[in-house]
């Protein structure tokens, strides 16, 4: 328990803000601390400011290690966000996002390997808008633009979810890691070719000494909001869940391709495209991917629009989202010159 006497003494900013403090146990083992401000701070504060004491509660750690059960679960939180979203007819802001990336051993994840491509999808009225970027070749400005052109599309939709299999533990820290690397590369790069002849930029020694900015584009700043602000929703865990209630099984991991074949889900319109780069194991199907990348073949982009397209159904499915939930007009802004995709399901299901 908190020591007021002792917290005053040590604070001498705390002693003329604090009037009463008082701490109380509720059922669900939170301790609440009451602060009542005096009419010192609430001088300083506003005179506006109502006149009777008013109490500020902090919440903080449980008092025992245990968790209620009527505390908030995880798939309670993730369900009441997305009926949030839907309530307020915005669930086209929801974005499915997923990179294809240069894998060709298994020590190769997270350690900035190269991008190949982004695809998003998001819902848009009763059709379903799919996007991938696809990367030109192995430069590093090749790649800077790659996540530009996605973070174009991203901008006006201004998305407040990013649904993603498996997002949390791959796509999510790997586009926090390019980020910082955009940033470090920029920096090097000081002063940016663009304006050092219009605006007589020091040189790069200059700059890095003189402690010279760099100047980032408005992308850089989309990419950055849709990272930073946005929730983040990884579906391999409800999606787990779901399947195990469904067999009446202990929930375990399982890949995207054993989800959407799933007896669980066979009414629901995926693309299962799965097959189109199945590999022997995680290393052999990086080599698989990056093969079809560099050999550009079609089924490169159609792979990664239909994980996209069937991780949004997914989510949808599972919370019992409805088109109506997503308006098609001009406050659904387009992501431009992406096609609508409404098309039955179709490949086989993975064996």
């Amino acid at each position: 328990m908190l020591d007021m006497k002792a917290a005053r003494s040590r604070s001498p900013f705390l002693a003329p803000l604090v009037s009463e403090m008082s701490v109380a146990m509720v059922e669900n083992g939170l301790m609440i601390t009451i602060i009542e401000m005096n009419e010192v701070m609430k001088n300083v504060i506003s005179g506006s400011m109502a006149a009777t004491a008013h109490p500020t509660i902090i919440y903080l750690a449980p008092a025992t290690g245990s968790m209620d059960a009527h505390a908030l679960g995880y798939d309670e939180l993730a369900s009441s966000l997305v009926e949030t979203i839907c309530s307020r007819g915005e669930w086209h802001r929801v974005v499915s996002i997923d990179l294809e990336t240069k894998i060709e051993k298994k020590t190769d994840f997270l350690t900035g390997e190269r991008l190949l491509a982004i695809g998003i999808a998001r819902r848009a009225g009763a059709s379903v808008e799919t996007r991938t970027f696809t990367l030109k070749d192995e430069s590093d400005d090749a790649e800077i633009e790659l996540l530009y052109e996605a973070a174009r599309h991203l901008a006006p939709v201004h998305p407040l979810l990013l649904l993603g299999y498996n997002i949390a533990g791959y796509d999510y820290p790997l586009l926090n890691m390019k980020l910082k690397w955009h940033d470090d590369l920029l920096r090097a790069r000081l002063p940016d070719a663009r304006f050092a002849a219009q605006n007589g930029a020091p040189s790069s020694q200059q700059a890095r000494s003189g402690g010279q900015k760099p100047i980032f584009p408005r992308e850089y700043w989309a990419l950055k909001d849709a990272l930073t602000r946005a929730f983040v929703l990884d579906m391999m865990h409800p999606l787990r869940f779901a399947l195990a209630a469904h067999d009446n099984l202990t929930p375990k991991y399982k890949s995207l391709a054993d989800v959407v074949s799933h007896a669980r889900f066979e009414k629901v319109a995926l693309m299962r495209r799965k097959q189109l780069a199945a590999g022997t194991d995680t290393e052999n199907k990086g080599k698989v991917i990056y093969g079809m990348w560099k050999a550009r073949d079609p089924n490169f982009e159609r792979y990664l629009e239909g994980d996209v397209h069937d991780v949004l159904l997914l989510a949808e499915e599972l919370f019992g989202v409805t088109s109506r939930s997503s308006p098609a007009s001009p406050s659904s802004p387009s992501l431009g010159g992406i096609r609508a995709s409404s098309d039955p399901p179709d490949g086989s299901p993975p064996q």
